[in-house]
């Protein structure tokens, strides 16, 4: 067991957490929702709780990286591209990523994928057997997550200030609000990614040197 590891491993705290971890509304997830699950309220003060101990964690001389924030931050501090398909602008769900299922169905995204699971087949943008490339990715499901993709022209993203670190989920919104489009003031994603993206902006200016070092080490590893 390497260091960082054996450093989590002995402590009573949560010292990693990704976004992923958070409790997603897809598939047999959603039927858990009312024993494990969680408000985006929870979720965003534990998420600030842990930034700052994974940030003591780095400050004590141990290098560990909390993987959300390292892309919020290449994406507020340098011009690369992160090729993370839920912070992209058009959306990297079918444009970046497709995945097909054991019975041959082609899906946009793993999320997709589960929502026809149980019983929502959407996004199902064709089958391997039967259709394609051009049938496959010029599909009514493509083009419909492909007018919902753009944060430069939806409702409330188009002149959101935090539009260029954040990106759409037509998926999760046609799950949470039966809507691709959604509507941003009652979305969960859109509400966490604000307040995320605000506390790292927030930690990157009014920290001291020593945390911008850290978050500056999260960016070049």
């Amino acid at each position: 067991m390497n260091q960082n590891a054996d450093l989590i491993m002995n402590t009573n705290q949560w010292p990693i957490l990704l976004d992923h971890f958070k409790l997603n509304p897809y598939g047999f997830a959603e039927k858990s929702q009312k024993k494990i699950g969680y408000t985006t309220e929870q979720f965003i003060s534990f998420y600030k709780e842990i930034l700052d101990y994974i940030i003591d964690v780095n400050l004590s001389g141990v290098y560990f990286q909390e993987s959300f924030a390292g892309l919020i931050l290449r994406k507020l501090l340098t011009p690369w591209s992160i090729g993370f398909v839920d912070l992209q602008s058009p959306t990297g769900t079918g444009f970046n990523v497709t995945l097909y299922n054991y019975d041959g169905k082609v899906y946009p995204s793993d999320e997709s994928r589960m929502l026809a699971e149980t019983g929502d087949d959407t996004f199902c943008l064709g089958n391997v057997i039967d259709h394609g490339y051009e049938e496959l990715f010029f599909s009514k499901p493509m083009q419909l997550i492909a007018t919902a993709s753009t944060n430069e022209s939806l409702p409330s993203c188009s002149d959101c200030s935090y539009a260029p670190f954040c990106g759409s989920e037509p998926v999760r919104r046609h799950q949470t609000q039966g809507d691709v489009i959604g509507h941003r003031p009652s979305d969960t994603y859109c509400n966490k990614n604000k307040a995320i993206i605000a506390h790292i902006i927030d930690l990157w200016i009014n920290g001291d040197e020593k945390v911008k070092n850290v978050l500056s080490s999260w960016i070049t590893n």
